[in-house]
């Protein structure tokens, strides 16, 4: 460091640029078996490939997701006063997905009796999914996700139905694509 330019490194603004990263303790990333799909006006938040949570991005550019328990589960658990702002991660769980996107990302947290919601920034989300790709922008990669999820509901059923590519629901799922059966049919027989 014997030639570090103090004023330099200010005047090229990167001290701000760092602060502003910096979000506390969060590391601005999703843990890896955490991305992001965006279609339309809308975020899905995919664990593993599969879709789990999915919110309209709202005006002010956010999305909130919500998850409601049942009185008995929560007295069972040993929380019979239900979520508060002190206990929801306790309830949750380290690994929980709102658990993850909290810590990681930053949000608000709505802990009421037996519903937490968590209300996240999405360019913040996005954003987050690095090293992921971010469905609903990638033709190709959104066909081989659409085409392994697929497969695993298939393996899923305990072989009851095989996967079949369906280019008509393919469209339904990722209704950006519309108009592009010629790209999609092309990917198909390239890598399926």
């Amino acid at each position: 460091m014997d030639n570090f330019d103090f004023k330099k490194y200010l005047a090229e603004g990167k001290l701000l640029k760092e602060e502003e990263g910096f979000n506390g303790n969060k590391s601005n990333k999703l843990p890896k078996d955490l991305s992001v799909k965006v279609v339309g006006d809308s975020l899905s938040v995919l664990w593993n490939g599969r879709d789990i949570i999915t919110s309209p991005i709202d005006n002010e550019g956010n999305v909130s997701f919500s998850e409601v328990y049942s009185k008995d589960d929560l007295e069972e658990n040993g929380y019979p006063e239900g979520f508060n702002d002190s206990n929801w991660k306790d309830i949750l769980g380290k690994n929980h997905h709102f658990v993850e996107i909290i810590n990681n990302i930053g949000g608000d947290v709505e802990a009421l009796y037996n519903r937490i919601t968590i209300i996240v920034n999405a360019s913040s989300l996005k954003a987050g999914s690095v090293g992921e790709k971010v469905y609903g922008t990638d033709l190709e990669n959104d066909i081989l996700h659409f085409w392994n999820t697929l497969q695993d509901d298939a393996s899923e059923s305990n072989d009851e139905y095989e996967a079949e590519w369906d280019t008509v629901f393919f469209i339904e799922e990722y209704p950006e694509y519309e108009g592009m059966e010629n790209q999609i049919n092309q990917i198909i027989k390239k890598h399926i």
